[in-house]
């Protein structure tokens, strides 16, 4: 089904973008201080951590952040570093 008007198409984008961003497409939980490449929409702080690099969020690279427990982060992400194990729930991107 096609879309008819511009309010039609921006209606559509932010339902998919909301439906993304509460985990439609699945996420993993982060185990590894490793950099996890991937298709990210959002990350999730499980318990208060530090995020290192978010791919394209704007920071630079290596800037540590705190994130407090149970707050998401919104964005287009290409690679995520935690700074602790065990500290994130990133999701993926449809």
């Amino acid at each position: 089904m096609g879309y008819n008007t511009k309010e039609e198409i921006l209606l559509n984008s932010s339902k998919t973008s909301l439906e993304e961003s509460l985990g439609k497409c699945g996420g993993i939980l982060l185990t590894t201080t490793n950099a996890t490449p991937g298709k990210f929409i959002a990350v999730t702080a499980i318990a208060e951590a530090t995020l290192i690099t978010a791919g394209t969020l704007a920071l630079p690279s290596g800037t540590p952040v705190t994130i407090p427990a149970g707050i998401t982060v919104y964005g287009r992400f290409t690679s995520l570093t935690a700074g602790t194990a065990n500290a994130f729930i990133a999701y993926y991107e449809c």
